[in-house]
């Protein structure tokens, strides 16, 4: 058994209950692994939670999480990705990214975020840059248990206070940041790059990136 394992899936099941019990509709992308969207009209536009389980083809399992608040609210975006083999993290990357940096949500993410120190910090590169908050939370061969539970105690007391205080309306419109976002997030070359080590095809990948990971908002 896979201690690593066992705390990502137990972490994924948990984050899954918490937007199935405020979604009122969830959509089954049509992929070979679970690739859900939820659906808010209140709180968010939408919550997209995507795993990848090759275990036993692999050695690797990963998992997505993204909830983009509605258009008109100014609340960042939450964001938390992780890939682990059976004894470590690979890379996990944690961010509430700003649309509106002066958002009164921003300022509490820093300051939790200041309190996770990982053994191991990845540098971003420029298209992460662009979208990603100061305090964005990257870390790589995260081996030791204990670490590995306070990122993801963080990352899912995070997704509880977002879903808690996302909602607001204004009357501005934030389709460009939101597409910025998209836009950035599809330069990253690590996405494909794992999931076509984890089995997929190239042209599935791209599919299902531009169609199911970041869509930009037409």
């Amino acid at each position: 058994m896979s201690m690593v394992w066992d705390k990502l899936i137990d972490i994924s099941e948990k984050m899954k209950y918490e937007l199935e019990e405020i979604s009122h509709v969830e959509q089954q992308h049509d992929f070979p692994w679970p690739a859900l969207s939820y659906y808010n009209p209140n709180l968010f536009r939408r919550a997209d939670l995507d795993i990848i389980d090759a275990r036993e083809e692999r050695k690797l399992w990963m998992m997505h999480l993204v909830v983009y608040p509605h258009l008109n609210d100014p609340a960042p975006i939450y964001g938390f990705d992780v890939i682990a083999g059976p004894k470590k993290v690979t890379g996990a990357f944690h961010d509430f990214s700003p649309v509106d940096p002066n958002h009164f949500m921003m300022s509490e993410f820093h300051e939790r975020a200041a309190k996770f120190i990982p053994s191991k910090k990845r540098e971003l590169p420029e298209w992460a840059r662009n979208i990603f908050s100061g305090s964005m939370i990257s870390a790589g061969n995260v081996r030791d248990g204990d670490e590995l539970q306070e990122l993801l105690d963080l990352c899912f007391i995070n997704l509880k206070y977002h879903i808690n205080n996302i909602g607001g309306s204004t009357e501005n419109n934030y389709t460009k940041e939101h597409n910025w976002y998209a836009i950035n997030q599809k330069k990253n070359p690590h996405t494909p790059r794992v999931m076509e080590n984890m089995g997929v095809e190239p042209d599935e990948v791209r599919r299902y990136i531009d169609t199911c990971l970041f869509p930009e908002v037409t």
